[in-house]
């Protein structure tokens, strides 16, 4: 399948299951109630975390697959591999869960900071929680398998069914049988445990469908140790950043799940989640190209891993500049619509904006990753990572404990703008010289040339209603605009380059 049909599958996927999240979220907080939201904040970050537990085995599998397509392994290797990596992700599992059984009560007790729910429910959410999110953690496997196979249009069908199944579903449970915690955990976790074995089928159908006849590809083992010891070294790197990476990102949740109480808590969380958005837009374009440049580049086909790079680049900022622009510029009215309350928008305006400006900048940030992924060499987003730790975790220490959510917030903006600034000219000088300022001046920043000022007019004269229905009709509006404005620097690049035409000026468009 054409690598647009998969970016354009993922970005619908992508844009329904955030959709389901916008409109979902604000209807936990009235119906379980805001102390309630933030346990579901804590599950977020809980499962964030496994990033940990993955030890890049999930990249890896998604690299192995594309180069099985490519025809650089052979199918019984990567069946291997995946039956190794399967008994090492279930023995951690099982390991895990025990721990979090006979830990739970610490946690609910020492750890968090309750204020009205009872304890007894809490500590079974917890433990519910941690069974929920080590199933989604397997399920990763499965998913890199499909995602390397690139069948991302039945991968998108499949994550917002599942997405359907597990924030909209529970709404009539929530309303008419339990409010509780536990009824919404419970829930989540008969939904994790429904996704991993339909995600199993679906990769071990796809290794059929090559495979004809299963027996003669002979004996898999529960281990193998050789095929685990072929991928060390790269898993190892993706691991090793993808835990600093982890911790990077997450130690301000974890930090302020212990400042915060869990009312406070709910309210960062929303902030956060509705600034995460702007980073869809990055992953779902990421997930669709990683297989893709594998592929390229075991193929030696550098300039077209270029030519796409650049493309998605292009792409991806006119999506996630405008996106971002709204959150900085229509903080307030964005919040009011969203939660219906007025109180709830003005204590998260400021951390909002703070996110928002942290996470578009991010989006560019993650991009040299990718062209590092395709040549199976890490070592520059290894140091980054320690870098980008060794900066950012303790002046989110000393801001977070001095300034608590707003001093998080300025964390993560500082840090992503040097990184910005510094590290990804060095990145692209050290792969593909003379790339940078091409990509920065002639994919990046005629759109914000464009859409900049228009934002700022649209904050200046716009005066936003009380009436929630008006202010949401003049916020569409405004976001409508601003999408429009990065198109003209969009559709002045495609006229150049004629893509499906002139292969010739779309390479010296893009290669010079």
């Amino acid at each position: 399948m054409s690598l647009k049909k998969n970016i354009l599958a993922n970005y619908v996927s992508q844009f329904s299951i955030a959709i389901i999240g916008v409109i979902m979220m604000p209807m936990y907080i009235k119906y379980m109630g805001v102390e309630a939201y933030g346990l579901v904040g804590f599950y977020i970050m809980i499962q964030a975390w496994t990033q940990l537990l993955d030890m890049g085995m999930t990249p890896t599998l998604l690299r192995e697959t594309a180069r099985y397509r490519g025809g650089g392994i052979s199918l019984r290797t990567l069946r291997q591999l995946t039956r190794t990596l399967e008994t090492i992700f279930f023995c951690f599992s099982f390991c895990i869960a025990l721990i979090a059984f006979h830990c739970s009560n610490l946690v609910a007790k020492n750890w968090l900071n309750v204020e009205h729910l009872p304890l007894k429910e809490v500590q079974l959410s917890i433990i519910l929680i941690v069974f929920a999110v080590l199933l989604r953690w397997i399920s990763n496997l499965y998913r890199g398998i499909i995602s390397g196979a690139e069948k991302f249009v039945w991968l998108a069908v499949y994550n917002t069914s599942i997405s359907i199944a597990r924030f909209i579903v529970i709404l009539p449970v929530i309303l008419w049988v339990n409010n509780g915690p536990v009824a919404f955990f419970t829930h989540q976790f008969l939904i994790s445990l429904t996704e991993i074995i339909l995600l199993k089928l679906k990769s071990r159908r796809l290794y059929l469908q090559d495979a004809g006849d299963e027996a003669k590809q002979g004996k898999i083992f529960f281990f193998h140790w050789k095929s685990l010891r072929s991928v060390l070294k790269f898993s190892s790197t993706i691991a090793f950043t993808t835990s600093i990476w982890a911790i990077v990102t997450q130690a301000d949740k974890l930090i302020l799940s212990k400042i915060l109480t869990l009312t406070d808590y709910a309210y960062f969380t929303l902030a956060v989640l509705a600034s995460s958005c702007i980073m869809l837009l990055s992953g779902t374009t990421g997930t669709a190209l990683m297989p893709r440049f594998s592929k390229l580049n075991f193929e030696n086909r550098k300039n077209e891993i270029t030519v796409l790079y650049r493309l998605a680049t292009l792409f991806t900022g006119a999506l996630s500049i405008p996106v971002t622009l709204a959150l900085i510029f229509f903080t307030k009215p964005i919040l009011f619509i969203w939660t219906g309350d007025v109180e709830i928008a003005i204590n998260t305006e400021q951390l909002l904006s703070l996110y928002s400006i942290g996470n578009g900048l991010l989006v560019f940030n993650s991009f040299p990753y990718y062209l590092q992924y395709a040549n199976g060499n890490l070592k520059f987003h290894f140091l980054g990572s320690i870098l980008f730790a060794l900066f950012f975790l303790p002046l989110l220490f000393l801001l977070s404990f001095k300034y608590g959510v707003i001093g998080a917030g300025w964390s993560w903006l500082t840090i992503n703008l040097i990184f910005f600034i510094a590290w990804i000219p060095y990145i692209h000088s050290q792969l593909y010289p003379k790339l940078h300022l091409k990509w920065l001046f002639n994919d990046i920043l005629p759109s914000l040339a464009y859409c900049l000022p228009v934002a700022f007019t649209l904050n200046y004269f716009i005066i936003w209603p009380s009436s929630r229905t008006q202010t949401f009709f003049i916020l569409l509006t405004s976001c409508i605009i601003l999408l429009c404005s990065t198109m003209i620097p969009l559709l002045f690049s495609l006229k150049i380059i004629k893509l499906s035409h002139v292969q010739k000026q779309y390479e010296k468009y893009f290669a010079r």
